[in-house]
């Protein structure tokens, strides 16, 4: 005999407590049945009696004759009985399935796909699909065929020449394409650029006058920035001059402020709490008021959608004025790109800053009126050979900008005298 359970005696004045203590097994059962009956055929209190029940009838030739193996094999396999559709609930579709029918589509895309009509990246996706399917039967046909010489077996020139590119695929030794940018140089400006007509040893006389010229206006433009930063660095006159009372003005301003400033902050440093505020209970809130809170929340949400929506329709009435715009920024796109242009040829063939340094145009080699001589026996030898080819390498952008390196040494020589070599004295 089974001992009597004690009934738990709990409160059931929430909700909680009603689903936590409260049995509905025989509930859950029932509905499983249900959910059974409605899977396996149907529920069959509401069949009739023709479905549920049915008059056996015995075949006693059949019996006779078919033995039991037989009969095993002619019975259908259980799992193509649970394919069978036999329930009357409907399949879950869950919210991610998109579903493609006919029905969702607009009526323009339901008569292309009615009529069988492609629109023309369709067309081009289809005609790319048949040139690719192509393009891979012909590789794996040439792939099939064995390898075919095409030159004269007795001429030894074009033998040797087949015979090396094929070895040279067939080994991974061809050589990788060079980019394009290699074989690009940085500027169009000759190595060697043909001198000034004024510098020759007997030059003309418009020619000298130009090229002292274009020198002259050389040292004036030196000579503008070495003022201007003069300028900019120059010191004060005696009367701009400080004095001890401007001195003494300007080291004393704001020392009293800053005093007054930190003693309000030191007065009030102690008001001031860091971090989060611990919450009382009367101050916690309530489920009603989180549930106000959260439903204005989404009213707030439909609000703003309900705008953005709104503006999203006016803006079909301003298509004018939006092809206008677009029509506007496209134009100034156009002006940059003139622009652009325009400035890359304009400064193609001039150094580029490759490095921290900018370069410097040197500075021209000139002789006066009164150093010219009409022999070439007479010139003296001006500049430097390798000073100007490494001046052209940096005006062609070859190399960055350099200049030479100030060696200045970290400590004084010392200076002392060998035991050995000192002179003697007697």
């Amino acid at each position: 005999m089974e001992a009597t359970r004690k009934r738990k005696r709990v409160s059931k004045n929430k909700k909680n407590s009603w689903r936590k203590h409260t049995d509905i097994t025989d509930v859950e059962e029932y509905l499983d049945d249900i959910r059974l009956q409605e899977r396996t055929g149907g529920i069959a209190a509401d069949k009739p009696d023709e479905k549920l029940f049915f008059f056996a009838k015995k075949d006693e030739e059949d019996d006779s004759v078919l033995s039991k193996r037989q009969q095993l094999r002619q019975k259908p396999l259980r799992c193509h009985a649970n394919l069978e559709p036999d329930s009357h609930i409907k399949p879950i579709i869950s919210s991610n399935v998109r579903n493609n029918s006919l029905k969702r589509r607009c009526t323009a895309t339901r008569e292309k796909i009615t009529n069988g009509k492609l629109s023309k990246i369709e067309k081009q996706a289809a005609d790319q699909r048949s040139e690719a399917l192509l393009r891979s039967k012909n590789r794996r046909r040439q792939s099939r065929l064995p390898f075919q010489a095409s030159y004269d077996l007795w001429s030894t020139d074009g033998k040797k020449v087949v015979e090396e590119e094929y070895f040279a695929k067939v080994t991974k030794k061809i050589t990788p394409k060079v980019p394009r940018h290699m074989k690009l140089k940085p500027s169009e400006l000759s190595a060697v650029e043909n001198p000034h007509p004024g510098a020759s040893y007997n030059p003309a006389y418009q020619d000298h006058q130009d090229l002292l010229h274009e020198a002259y206006m050389m040292e004036v433009k030196k000579i503008k920035n070495e003022n201007r930063i003069d300028k900019q660095l120059d010191f004060p006159t005696v009367d701009q001059a400080p004095t001890q009372e401007s001195w003494l003005k300007e080291m004393s301003a704001g020392l009293t402020e800053e005093d007054d400033k930190g003693e309000e902050s030191f007065d009030d440093s102690g008001d001031e709490m860091t971090g989060n505020q611990a919450v009382r209970r009367e101050n916690k809130k309530t489920d009603r008021q989180r549930k106000k809170q959260q439903n204005k929340k989404l009213k707030d949400r439909q609000i703003k959608d309900n705008k953005e929506r709104r503006q999203r329709d006016q803006e079909l009435f301003r298509l004018k004025s939006i092809k206008r715009e677009v029509t506007r920024v496209e134009k100034v796109r156009e002006e940059k790109l003139k622009r652009k242009q325009f400035l890359r040829e304009k400064f193609k063939n001039k150094p580029k800053k490759l490095g921290k340094l900018k370069y410097e145009v040197p500075d021209l080699e000139i002789t006066l009126t009164d150093e010219l001589s009409g022999s070439l026996r007479l010139i003296k030898p001006e500049g430097n050979l390798l000073e100007d080819r490494f001046n052209s390498f940096q005006k062609r952008n070859v190399i960055e900008t350099r200049i030479r390196a100030k060696f200045k040494r970290k400590y004084k020589d010392k200076v002392f005298e060998k035991s050995g070599h000192k002179a003697v004295t007697g």
